[in-house]
């Protein structure tokens, strides 16, 4: 029995492109991290999303490596957990509620602070879970009885920045990581940097 109609255009389009071994142009803008292979990239899909969806609660460490889009992870806790309409750092310290696991460090050496990077560093340090919280950048100081005006200072002067890839394209936000003002270095100079993505 044959179907009535037509099949779109745009259907047979993305027919032609999975027939190819090549994913849709829609696949790509609702996952772009995925594979450019139809199987990979289903079989990648279904992990992250057993993960999001598979268990009633993400616990107190989220694995930034299996969501969607990690960015917007941090730009939703962002919104929950930061006040006011302030521009934000992100701050990453060792304790707090909220733990991110899967970040990347590149330019530097990681234990509980940063340190410079030495000749046997690797080139990308994954991160421990770090719990993240948000700093004011340009609030008034005198405003914030929650900071110490030297340590606040210090944070806005000594950050790095979060990327989306190694490529540096897609940048996030600023953030600190404990060490960071510690000996006044210039780390963006030295090419640190955070990243979501180690590819």
């Amino acid at each position: 029995m044959a179907l009535k109609g037509e099949v779109s255009k745009e259907l047979r389009n993305d027919i032609d492109k999975l027939v190819g071994d090549e994913i849709p142009e829609k696949w790509e803008r609702i996952y772009p991290d995925g594979s450019n292979k139809p199987l990979q990239f289903i079989a990648s899909l279904g992990e992250k999303l057993k993960y999001v969806f598979g268990q009633t609660h993400l616990g107190d460490v989220i694995d930034i490596k299996k969501l969607f889009r990690p960015s917007a992870l941090i730009i939703s806790l962002e919104q929950k957990l930061s006040k006011g309409e302030h521009a934000k750092i992100i701050k990453f310290s060792t304790t707090g509620q909220i733990k991110l696991n899967g970040l990347y460090l590149m330019g530097a050496d990681f234990d509980t602070r940063v340190h410079p990077a030495k000749i046997e560093s690797t080139v990308l340090v994954q991160l421990p879970p770090l719990s993240i919280s948000f700093i004011p950048m340009d609030q008034d100081i005198s405003t914030l009885p929650m900071y110490n005006s030297k340590t606040l200072y210090n944070m806005r002067k000594s950050f790095t920045q979060i990327h989306l890839e190694t490529e540096r394209l897609n940048h996030i936000s600023k953030a600190v990581l404990p060490g960071l003002d510690v000996g006044n270095k210039n780390w963006l100079l030295n090419g640190a940097a955070i990243f979501l993505n180690p590819t």
